[in-house]
């Protein structure tokens, strides 16, 4: 039980404690329901009681009471499981989310290394992820790696080691990978470029948000602005921080509306309009 409570933390605890109350008021008013059935049946000669059920040849447990009475009573035993087994999930939940808005990282939240952006840019984008993590505890990273680094397994995976580290990245962060890459062909010849980004969710933050964040929305905010002719046209500057908005803007409003769903990206208005609601 310590262990628990040293897991859950302050937030998680308040959680869970106000989980307990609730299902002690729940089993509180069972036991009244009962209280009154008997004071009902001692009141009132009319009112069913289990040796009127065996007369009329009702199945009646050994204790007296009605199979419907044990069934009822079973039902909200499940019940009561069922509501304690949630908010215990719930408040692990809460404790995530809050020790992510707690340890948002020293290191700058977006490194390129090969000036895809602006100075400028980078520090804008830095303050709206931090400001993302900061308001909601959601993780999302932005890396631009050396060139031709990602054809190499290895030396990708042995590069991103100590940024992981450095970032908490886990399996509830989004990363936005950007680099100019072109298809090799047989010859060895430069084929077509590639798309300048992806965009990758951990599977704890696609559970999370299962159906309202989409694979569609995606690869579709990674198409749009990371699309070979987009970036020929506005440069890899602003599309690194148009994509960057709009996927801080989505993370925000799943947050904000449960009913929310993305199959597509949203337009720049609705992204500036929802990062102004949070000041951003």
């Amino acid at each position: 039980m310590m262990q628990l409570s040293r897991r859950l933390g302050r937030v998680g605890r308040a959680c869970l404690q106000a989980a307990i109350m609730a299902t002690i008021a729940l089993s509180g008013r069972r036991c009244n329901d009962l209280t009154w059935t008997s004071a009902a049946v001692a009141s009132n000669p009319r009112v069913e009681t289990s040796s009127h059920r065996a007369a009329w040849g009702l199945r009646v447990s050994p204790r007296g009471e009605s199979e419907e009475r044990i069934s009822r009573s079973e039902g909200r035993s499940d019940l009561l499981r069922g509501f304690l087994a949630a908010s215990l999930s719930l408040a692990l939940a809460a404790r995530e989310a809050a020790t992510a808005r707690a340890e948002v990282p020293e290191r700058q939240l977006i490194i390129d290394e090969t000036k895809l952006v602006a100075s400028s840019t980078e520090k804008y984008l830095d303050g709206l992820l931090r400001g993302l993590q900061r308001d909601t505890g959601l993780k999302v990273r932005v890396i631009c790696p050396p060139a031709g680094i990602q054809g190499d397994r290895k030396a990708f995976a042995e590069y991103l080691r100590p940024i992981n580290k450095d970032w908490g990245v886990d399996s509830s962060t989004l990363v936005i990978v950007a680099e100019e890459r072109n298809k090799k062909q047989r010859n060895g010849q430069q084929g077509r470029p590639l798309p300048l980004m992806t965009i990758q969710a951990g599977f704890r933050l696609q559970e999370r948000f299962q159906y309202r964040l989409t694979q569609d929305y995606l690869l579709g905010c990674a198409d749009r602005f990371g699309f070979p002719t987009t970036v020929n046209e506005r440069g890899t500057n602003e599309s690194m921080k148009a994509a960057t908005a709009n996927v801080v803007a989505v993370m925000f409003s799943l947050v904000d509306d449960p009913n929310m769903r993305y199959l597509a990206p949203p337009s720049e208005e609705e992204v500036s309009t929802i990062l102004k609601r949070h000041g951003l």
